[in-house]
């Protein structure tokens, strides 16, 4: 199965992976054959926001606080796996996080399922021996995108 296929078709495939998630949820990796889906461990955090547009979102003219604006923690680093500037604001417990980070938070819960034979994922196999692949497998992807330490921290595994 080709997961991924480039525009122009130059190729057979881009990966044979495809990852994905809610931030400050979780994170899913699929194979097309396997899905995977990591809740954060412990309290969820660290948790940073890495944004280029903060001034000009417009949910702050409209008065709703649904994004908390940088304060004295906040600095200026690039979009990782890219040489884009943006401001990285840190969140620890106790801080007011973007909304779709705080509700219905997620933690300590993961998830495999089998899409070839459990398509409609009703069948968590997350306590498989074959979950340490899809492990493996998300751990190897997010470094292949320059993924944050701070994301693999959060998520409770390796770096």
């Amino acid at each position: 199965m080709k997961i991924l296929l480039p525009v122009d078709g130059s190729a057979a495939s881009v990966r044979e992976w495809a990852i994905g998630g809610v931030y400050g949820n979780w994170v899913q990796i699929t194979d097309g054959h396997r899905k995977y889906a990591r809740a954060s461990e412990g309290d969820g955090f660290p948790l940073a926001m890495w944004s280029n547009r903060w001034s000009s979102m417009p949910l702050h003219g409209m008065g709703i606080d649904m994004i908390p604006m940088p304060d004295h923690r906040a600095t200026l680093d690039r979009m990782p796996g890219s040489q884009i500037p943006v401001i990285r604001q840190p969140f620890t417990a106790g801080d007011m996080v973007p909304l779709w980070a705080s509700s219905a938070r997620i933690v300590g819960d993961h998830h495999l399922y089998d899409l070839d034979v459990d398509p409609h994922e009703a069948e968590n196999r997350a306590g498989e021996s074959v979950a340490a692949e899809m492990v493996e497998l998300l751990v190897d992807a997010l470094r292949s995108i320059d993924c944050p330490a701070e994301q693999f921290q959060r998520l409770g595994l390796p770096t």
